[in-house]
């Protein structure tokens, strides 16, 4: 994964931090980041912020 810009990044997560809050599942966090064009996918490292539609990686979901 590239490193992501971390102003980029801090954004995003202020943008997604009340779903990452309110979700009840990871299934309803998966519709609620997709409602807002990104995606998260399970790796090695953890589970990684994806931009929807192509599944490009952004960042770490921390």
């Amino acid at each position: 994964m590239p490193n992501p810009d971390p102003f980029v990044l801090s954004q995003i997560r202020q943008l997604i931090a009340g779903d990452l809050r309110a979700a009840r599942s990871d299934e309803d966090l998966a519709q609620r980041l997709a409602a807002k064009g990104y995606g998260l996918r399970q790796t090695d490292h953890g589970r990684v912020l994806t931009a929807l539609p192509h599944g490009l990686e952004i960042g770490p979901l921390v």
